[in-house]
């Protein structure tokens, strides 16, 4: 894979990495294609220095090949980089043997290739990190107790509660699917505690060597300035719908991720987000219209609990 050059925006990073997937992606077509072509025509060749001196005699010199693998990946590229992505809410959990915030449904926006699986990390009192939404679970408030009143509870398909430890291993083995992480608001009156939270996750992930596919997203705007300072090689999104794009801009996000609401009540966002170079997102997207209405104002990517329904979508009106 082509590696972004560092000089690049945050924004700017993540559409060159997903255009180098198209790009990649495009000279094994073209590879497969070649080798098919010469197979069909019973062409004995015995290694692969002898197929590039047969791609010769056919009149395509490597110089010559080489432009036009460039300009078809361009061209495709330059269509990719037009179509919104997205991301699975919670993960892809509307489907059989799944749940809410657990390792299935993580796999399963992977399988579905999703651009990202979003899910939810909080704190317990003795600082383990663990994948949940809710403040509390089964009457026990999570950043009030130790891990070990949590530990044993287990979700609707089974699966006890992810530690974020064990979550990032199985996102590790995901081939495109991004790590939208949620930092939750744990305790309002306490900023410090939601800062510590934002540290101890961005560790982790530095730990499980995974800076370049997670990225993160929070409502706190004290823990967001902690991700960005702490991250600078991640995108940080800001969740709570306060803030213009100009604002977020000068406190170094990589865009806003906003309820569609939000975005309905101030459609001018779309334009000075754009104008700026800050991605856009909205959640929760599970209406078919008013997920249309995002993507023509331009919205890059739509957070969804419908994310297999939301891909075919948005393939059939990119079509």
């Amino acid at each position: 894979m082509i590696t972004p050059p560092s000089a690049l925006s945050k924004r700017e990073r993540v559409q060159f990495t997903r255009l180098a997937q198209v790009c990649n992606l495009c000279v094994k077509i073209i590879e497969v294609t070649y080798f098919a072509t010469i197979k069909m025509a019973s062409y004995k060749l015995a290694s692969r220095e002898a197929q590039v001196t047969n791609l010769r005699q056919m009149g395509l010199p490597g110089r010559q090949m080489s432009f036009i693998v460039f300009w078809l990946c361009l061209s495709l590229c330059l269509v990719a980089q037009d179509k919104p992505q997205v991301i699975a809410h919670r993960g892809y959990w509307q489907t059989r043997g799944s749940a809410q915030n657990s390792i299935a449904s993580l796999e399963n926006a992977g399988r579905i290739k999703a651009y990202g699986s979003e899910f939810d990390v909080r704190m317990t009192k003795d600082s383990v990190l663990v994948i949940i939404h809710d403040e509390a679970v089964n009457g026990i408030l999570v950043e009030e107790a130790p891990y070990a009143a949590i530990q044993d509870i287990v979700l609707s398909n089974g699966e006890k509660i992810p530690m974020l430890r064990e979550y990032l291993e199985a996102g590790r083995h995901l081939e495109t699917t991004k790590l939208i992480m949620e930092i939750k608001i744990g305790k309002k009156d306490n900023p410090a505690w939601n800062c510590e939270v934002a540290r101890r996750s961005v560790e982790i992930v530095r730990e499980k060597k995974l800076q370049l596919k997670t990225e993160y997203i929070t409502f706190d705007l004290e823990a967001a300035k902690e991700l960005i300072r702490l991250a600078p090689e991640s995108d940080v999104y800001y969740l709570n719908g306060d803030l213009s794009p100009a604002a977020l801009k000068s406190l170094g996000f990589a865009g806003l991720d906003y309820h569609f609401d939000k975005m309905l009540q101030n459609p001018q966002w779309f334009k000075e987000a754009k104008t700026l170079g800050l991605g856009i997102n909205v959640w929760t997207v599970n209406d078919l219209e008013i997920m249309l209405d995002m993507i023509k104002n331009g919205a890059d990517f739509i957070t969804t609990d419908i994310p297999d329904d939301a891909i075919r979508f948005i393939d059939s009106i990119n079509q």
